[in-house]
């Protein structure tokens, strides 16, 4: 398994990456930077931001071989591409997912199932792209043939 890190950068974690000369400009202003968790690049970016307080948060993507893979009872969509909420968008999802009912999964967690998004601008996604919407929800929108192909495999 190889684990990247999906890196987004907090305000007062910029002036210490860019310190370290080791990102450039681009990277640090990206909406995220993915890095590889085993990589001098992620030891730099750790030990330039250790000592600041918002720092950076991070979201896991492991990479399974084959065998893992087919040994796997459940598995999470990767978002290449994000959605962006206006606040109107962002005041009517958060209302709608609060107003929700709690669910009980198979698995005993407690979760609320939104039967609905507002995003005001989708821009065209790629054939293949599943993206995510806003910075919050694990909310997705997919193309027709990603949802054929869910459909298909009764995902």
């Amino acid at each position: 398994m190889k684990i990247n890190l999906r890196c987004l950068f907090q305000a007062e974690a910029k002036p210490a990456l860019r310190a370290t000369g080791v990102f450039s400009d681009d990277e640090i202003e990206a909406v995220v930077l993915d890095l590889d968790s085993q990589s001098d690049r992620f030891a730099a970016l750790v030990h330039a931001t250790r000592d600041t307080i918002t720092g950076t948060w991070f979201n896991p993507l492991m990479k399974f071989t084959r065998k893992e893979l087919d040994s796997a009872a459940y598995f999470q969509l990767d978002c290449r591409k994000t959605v962006a909420e206006n606040d109107k968008d962002y005041e009517w999802n958060y209302s709608h997912v609060e107003s929700l009912e709690l669910i009980q999964t198979s698995s005993g967690m407690e979760i609320k199932l939104p039967d609905r998004i507002a995003a005001s601008k989708v821009t065209p996604l790629k054939p293949n792209m599943v993206a995510g919407v806003g910075e919050w929800m694990e909310e997705y929108v997919v193309t027709d043939a990603v949802a054929a192909a869910f459909s298909s495999e009764a995902l």
